[in-house]
């Protein structure tokens, strides 16, 4: 192993310091992390995501499924960030995202077309789609961008590193398709590495049907005890009894889906708060 090389990368501020440059380490990117401020070092690239999900939504609204196929032709895991899950023992070898995942969110985009109408509801509401599926596609889509980042990093700090000629097929927003360029990737441990910023990477994405649970139905139901009707007595009056709310709607995916269903505009109003970049850019939770 080059220790120097490891060394020198975990002294670097940019970019995010992994567990283990070798392995697949359990941190994901967050597309709702990619913002105007934590995205400074990957300009465009929020908007690149942004297009590719107005495409997406749009062959949902249509039903063009031949659309979606198109979409998602050539998504693929992408190993190179060493993100996502994997066995502690063995190297990158994720299944990953691909065309039949973006189709399973389609297939449940038009199913429940009353909880799926934006990108946020696939990471709350899509089963079988978690956070290392959603970064490995938003990786799929951005890797022209961090790629970018990459050779910025290795430039301004001026490392040596052996490289590797490889074709990959890139997201063209302006064309509205997949395109295939020719790549001198740079290698650690003779394998292909891209350098992430900080900044976008996490344990948890912002949208989840957990942070969802805690951060919009449990705090509205401690604000609002009569909504759901299950209160205590406390010297300040009726509360909300939120253990016995917790036992009788555990935190689970289909407790969320049945409250957003319910109680469609409180959902509707936290997405929308969490959407926006004045917030996002002041969100410090990982």
């Amino acid at each position: 192993m080059n220790s120097n090389l490891i060394k020198r990368l975990d002294e670097i501020p940019e970019i995010f310091h992994l567990e283990d440059f070798t392995k697949d380490n359990r941190w994901f990117i967050d597309p709702y992390r990619i913002n105007q401020i934590n995205g400074i070092y990957i300009p465009g690239a929020e908007e690149l995501v942004k297009k590719y999900f107005e495409l997406f939504f749009k062959a949902v609204k249509t039903e063009d499924k031949k659309e979606i196929i198109r979409l998602g032709r050539y998504l693929h895991e992408i190993n190179d960030n060493r993100l996502g899950y994997t066995s502690a023992d063995s190297d990158p070898c994720g299944k990953g995202f691909c065309c039949t995942d973006l189709l399973d969110i389609y297939e449940a985009a038009r199913e429940n077309d009353s909880l799926i109408d934006q990108m946020p509801d696939i990471l709350v509401f899509a089963r079988g789609i978690g956070p290392d599926k959603i970064s490995d596609l938003t990786t799929n889509i951005i890797y022209e961008h961090l790629y970018a980042f990459t050779e910025d990093i290795i430039q301004k700090y001026e490392l040596d590193m052996k490289r590797k000629s490889i074709r990959r097929y890139v997201w063209n927003a302006e064309r509205e398709m997949w395109t295939e360029k020719r790549f001198d990737v740079p290698l650690l441990e003779g394998k292909p590495i891209l350098f992430i910023p900080n900044e976008i990477v996490c344990k948890q994405p912002i949208f989840s049907y957990e942070r969802v649970y805690s951060k919009c139905f449990m705090k509205e139901f401690r604000g609002k005890p009569d909504i759901l009707g299950i209160t205590r007595k406390t010297k300040k009056g009726l509360e909300a009894d939120c253990k016995i709310i917790r036992e009788k709607y555990p935190e689970c995916r289909d407790t969320v889906e049945k409250w957003s269903r319910k109680y469609r505009s409180v959902y509707e109003r936290y997405r929308n708060e969490m959407v926006r970049d004045a917030w996002r850019s002041k969100y410090i939770g990982r």
